[in-house]
């Protein structure tokens, strides 16, 4: 028994610290949750959808701009639980220079998101034994 006994402290102290670091205080600031997903294409222009949430109603500055920094599209959206979708009309070979550009208006807070596509091609071949 005396043996078990330094584990035991040393077991109780561990549990200690993890129940104390489960205890945070909830933020409740204006943190937004930015997503944007690869749907598919319609034709050859591929197609994103572009959700945002956040617990406070933001407004926000959608951009999207190709290697040169040009501007393809540019809009603001406002809300608190936001959905778009963008069909770009690009060359599949300009699809990787894209760029996704999100920024509140409240927070200055500025997300960038690089579109980033590797294409290549799969071969499988199978010897079997008749």
């Amino acid at each position: 028994m005396i043996n078990k006994l330094p584990v035991l402290a040393i077991l109780m102290i561990l549990f200690s610290f993890s129940a104390a670091n489960t205890a945070t205080a909830t933020d409740i600031s204006n943190k937004a949750t930015n997503v944007i997903s690869y749907l598919g294409n319609i034709g050859s222009s591929p197609v994103f959808e572009l959700k945002l949430d956040n617990v406070i109603e933001d407004e926000f500055e959608v951009r999207i701009t190709d290697v040169n920094n040009h501007i393809l599209h540019s809009e603001t959206v406002k809300g608190n639980s936001i959905s778009k979708k963008y069909k770009l009309d690009v060359d599949s070979d300009d699809l990787k220079n894209i760029r996704f550009v999100v920024k509140s208006k409240s927070t200055k807070e500025v997300k960038t998101y690089q579109i980033i596509n590797n294409s290549y091609v799969v071969s499988n071949l199978v010897v079997a034994n008749l």
